[in-house]
């Protein structure tokens, strides 16, 4: 399940990682996170690297 992932040990780093390199490549477009039904943005630790989290 990759909302694991973004609650885990470590997955700050990794997604900053992919999101800072995507920002890099296309820095127009907006970052959308799509979270999963349980997850918020206080339980999320990436939610403070997209510009949209839904």
């Amino acid at each position: 399940m990759i909302y694991i992932a973004t609650i885990g040990e470590g997955a700050y780093e990794y997604f900053k990682t992919l999101t800072g390199l995507t920002k890099e490549l296309d820095p127009i477009r907006l970052l959308t996170i799509v979270a999963f039904q349980t997850q918020t943005a206080k339980t999320d630790l990436i939610y403070s690297l997209s510009n949209v989290f839904v």
